[in-house]
């Protein structure tokens, strides 16, 4: 929690926001495993973007630990998902308690005053009021869209192509990667999910909580690519040496998109990575 992707996804495909973020623990295992992989071989073949440095001590080690705030993130991460699992708050409220635990922290650390404070709740308004703008607006979108019946409309004509659902779906997963170049994930979500929806999961039968990862995980790809590659500007926008160009940085995420799209293979070929723990936790 809070996984706003998945949040937004959920509203609007009317899925369990709690099964989603319990379907999303093995492809976000598999996923980590991966990035170490394409970690591991962009180091073995470019030694100079991650040069060796001194062993640390063991001391050294907890030290970092202490006071880089992993036990914190541990702590948190139990009262949210904890809760979420033991039923004592929903998904969104999950999201709400661990934000309140963050707070706590920061204030017992001393690293939080009420400059920073305010400036967080107007960021936060900012964010949460664009949302719920886009939000709005897709609620009016997808009415429209069921009025014209593009999606029944659309369904007949796949039909008639007689095209199988596994050619179905790489033409939609072709879709989000290119949508995901030029435009964000919310976006995405929300504009896509009112045309496709009913196509794959009403007439193909496949699963919202499967489809949810996969369809999520192909924009973030498009988000790592030119033409646009917004993540790719994010990033270019935390780096503080202006000497590294924007052309270095795509160089450089291939290995990622590699590890993602390696990781949504895994789950085409083996949807169960998705599906079984939800079926585990909720039945």
């Amino acid at each position: 929690p809070p996984s706003l992707s998945f949040v937004i996804y959920g509203n609007a495909a009317d899925t369990s926001v709690g099964r989603l973020f319990v379907s999303g623990i093995i492809p976000g295992i598999l996923l980590m495993a991966f990035t170490i992989l394409a970690i591991t071989i962009m180091c073995k073949r470019e030694p100079s973007v991650a040069p060796k440095s001194e062993k640390a001590t063991w001391a050294e080690c907890w030290h970092a630990i202490k006071s880089g705030g992993l036990i914190e993130v541990a702590i948190v991460f139990c009262f949210s998902i904890g809760g979420l699992f033991a039923g004592l708050f929903a998904p969104t409220e999950a999201g709400a308690i661990g934000s309140f635990c963050m707070i706590i922290i920061c204030i017992i650390r001393r690293n939080l005053n009420w400059k920073q404070f305010w400036k967080t709740m107007y960021d936060t308004a900012k964010l949460t009021v664009m949302v719920f703008m886009i939000l709005s607006c897709a609620g009016i979108f997808s009415r429209f869209i069921a009025i014209t019946t593009i999606p029944a409309k659309l369904a007949m004509i796949i039909k008639n192509a007689d095209l199988s659902g596994p050619a179905v779906m790489g033409l939609v997963l072709l879709f989000l990667f290119i949508m995901g170049m030029i435009t964000d994930v919310l976006s995405i979500i929300l504009l896509i999910i009112p045309i496709l929806f009913p196509i794959l999961i009403d007439y193909y039968g496949y699963s919202t909580i499967w489809f949810g990862n996969i369809a999520l995980l192909m924009t973030c790809v498009g988000g790592l690519t030119p033409p646009v590659g917004i993540g790719i500007f994010l990033v270019k926008a935390c780096i503080k040496d202006k000497t590294v160009t924007l052309g270095q940085i795509f160089s450089g995420s291939w290995y990622f998109v590699a590890a993602t799209m390696m990781t949504i293979l895994m789950l085409i070929l083996f949807p169960q990575l998705c599906t079984w723990l939800p079926t585990v936790v909720y039945g």
